[in-house]
C-alpha cells in the first residue's frame, strides 16, 4: 500500500513538472568569446544533473581506485613483515644452535623489512660476537645508537658486557670510562666498571669510585662487604711506599677481624721479619674465631718462644681436638721442640683423619730425625701422591 502511495505521488509530480515545463519551457544562453549555446532551462537543468552524476561517479571511481592501491600496498608490506619475522624466528634458532654464520647472514635478510629493527639489530650483535667479527659487532651497535638517543647507553653497555665476557678488560674499561661520564649515576655501568678494576687491580682507583659505587650500584650488603674486603686485603698485600702499620690502621676494626684480612696482615709482618707481632695477632684471633689457614701459618712460623706456643696450641685442643690442622702444628712445633714422641704422636693422629702432603713431609722429618731413613724416604714417596 505504501509503495502504491509513494509511486502515485512520483506521478502526480512528473505530471506538475512536465505541465509547467509545456507552459513555460524557459530560455538559457550561454556566451563565451565568440561562441554561444543556448537551450531551454530545462534542458539545461538536465545536463547540469546528468554532468553532475559523470563528475561524482567519475570521482568515485577514482577513489575506489586510490583504495585499491592502498590496500595492495598494505598487502605488500605486511607480507614483508611476515617475512621479516620469519627470518628472525630462524635465525634465533640459529642462535640457539650456535650457528652464528647462518644466524647473521638470516639477520641481515629481515633487516630492511623487519617491523622491530631494534630486535634484530640486537641479535646481529649478539651472533657477530660469537662469530669473532669484532668490526660488524661494532656497526650493528651503531645501527642500535642511530634508531633512538634512547638506545645509546643500552648499546654501549651491551658492549662492555660482551667485552667483559670475552676478558677484553682494557677494551671493556675504555667503554665503561665513556660510558661513567655520560652516565655517572648508572648502576650497571657501575657494577660492571667494579668488576673490571677488581680484574686489572686498579685498587686505588676503586677506592676512590667506592663512596659512589656504595651510593648508586644497588649492591646488597654481602656483595659491597665482599668489595672493600677485596680492596682491604690488596692494600696489604700490594707494594706500597707507606707503612704496613699505618696501612693497618687505616682499615676500619670490622675489617681487621675478618680471616683473610688477618692472613694478609700477618704474612705481611713475617715477610717483614716481625714474627712475634705477626704470631700473637694469629693468638688473639683464632681465641674469638677459628681458622684453619691461620693455625697452618702458626705452625709454619719459627719463632724464639716456640715452647710457649706449643702450650698455647694445646690449650686449643679441648675445643679443636680433632682437627687435622691443629694436631699438624702441634706436631712442627714438637719436631723444633725436639719433642719427637709428641711430635710423632700428634703427626700420626692428624694423617689418621686427613692425609696431607705436609703432614707426610713432617713424619718424613720426623723418621729423618729418628734415624728411620728408608721410613721418611716411604713417607716422602707418599706426600707427592696426594694433590
Amino acid at each position: 500500500m505504501k509503495k502504491l502511495l509513494f509511486g502515485f505521488i512520483l506521478l502526480l509530480i512528473a505530471i506538475g513538472i512536465g505541465y509547467i515545463i509545456q507552459k513555460d519551457p524557459g530560455y538559457v544562453l550561454v556566451y563565451y568569446n565568440q561562441w554561444s549555446v543556448s537551450m531551454s532551462l530545462w534542458v539545461a537543468v538536465l545536463t547540469l544533473l546528468l554532468l553532475f552524476l559523470i563528475i561524482y561517479y567519475a570521482l568515485k571511481l577514482i577513489h575506489r581506485f586510490s583504495l585499491l592501491r592502498s590496500n595492495f600496498g598494505y598487502w605488500s608490506s605486511t607480507r614483508k613483515h611476515k617475512k621479516a619475522l620469519g627470518h628472525i624466528d630462524q635465525g634465533l634458532c640459529y642462535i640457539l644452535n650456535e650457528n652464528w654464520a647462518a644466524a647473521i647472514n638470516t639477520f641481515n635478510q629481515s633487516k630492511k623489512n623487519s617491523p622491530n629493527p631494534l630486535v634484530n639489530a640486537y641479535f646481529s650483535t649478539i651472533a657477530s660476537h660469537h662469530d669473532k667479527n669484532t668490526q660488524q659487532r661494532d656497526d650493528h651497535l651503531k645501527v642500535i645508537m642511530q634508531l633512538s638517543d634512547d638506545y645509546k647507553i643500552p648499546a654501549l653497555l651491551l658492549k662492555a658486557h660482551l667485552q667483559i665476557g670475552d676478558q677484553q678488560w682494557h677494551d671493556a674499561l675504555n667503554t665503561l670510562d665513556f660510558l661513567l661520564q655520560e652516565t655517572p649515576k648508572h648502576p650497571a655501568v657501575l657494577q660492571k666498571l667494579l668488576l673490571v678494576l677488581q680484574h686489572l687491580e686498579h685498587w686505588e682507583r676503586l677506592k676512590n669510585l667506592l663512596p659512589k659505587i656504595e651510593k648508586f650500584a644497588s649492591l646488597d650488603k654481602k656483595s659491597l662487604s665482599a668489595v672493600y674486603e677485596n680492596y682491604y686485603y690488596h692494600l696489604l698485600t700490594e707494594n706500597s711506599s707507606e707503612s704496613l702499620a699505618l696501612r693497618w690502621k687505616s682499615i676500619p676494626s670490622a675489617y681487621q677481624k675478618i680471616p683473610r684480612i688477618i692472613r694478609a696482615y700477618t704474612l705481611m709482618l713475617i715477610k717483614q721479619s716481625e714474627t712475634e707481632e705477626a704470631l700473637s695477632l694469629i693468638e688473639k684471633s683464632l681465641s674469638k674465631n677459628w681458622d684453619h689457614e691461620l693455625i697452618t701459618i702458626y705452625g709454619q712460623t719459627p719463632s724464639t718462644e716456640t715452647a710457649e706456643r706449643l702450650l698455647t696450641a694445646e690449650k686449643w685442643l679441648k675445643n679443636h681436638d680433632n682437627n687435622p690442622e691443629l694436631l699438624l702444628c702441634l706436631g712442627r712445633l714438637c719436631l723444633r721442640e725436639k719433642i719427637l714422641g709428641k711430635a710423632e704422636e700428634y703427626l700420626k693422629q692428624a694423617n689418621n683423619i686427613q692425609p696431607t702432603s705436609q703432614t707426610l713431609l713432617a713424619l718424613s722429618e720426623l723418621s729423618e730425625l729418628t734415624g728411620n731413613q728408608q721410613q721418611a724416604i716411604d713417607y716422602l714417596k707418599d706426600s707427592l701422591t696426594i694433590q
